[in-house]
């Protein structure tokens, strides 16, 4: 099968539906309602993601901290 077979069949698609499925689709992006997580306490929300992403960052490190504690044990 010859690869502009794909080609066609795509310029053919986005002529049909448009350039994308979505650009008709009624989607609000008004007041934080386009991401998964409730955004009213912006607090809550700063100190939440601030110990996760800090936890994650810190364990990195764990691993590490573990090999030299071996090594200095035995």
């Amino acid at each position: 099968m010859k690869t502009t077979t794909f080609a066609y069949s795509g310029v053919r698609a986005r002529a049909t539906f448009g350039s994308t499925p979505l650009r008709g689709a009624n989607y609000s992006n008004k007041g934080g309602k386009s991401i998964p997580i409730p955004t009213k306490n912006k607090t809550g929300l700063a100190i939440g993601m601030t110990v996760v992403l800090g936890g994650l960052f810190f364990a990195g490190f764990l691993p590490g901290q573990w090999q030299r504690y071996k090594a200095q044990r035995g």
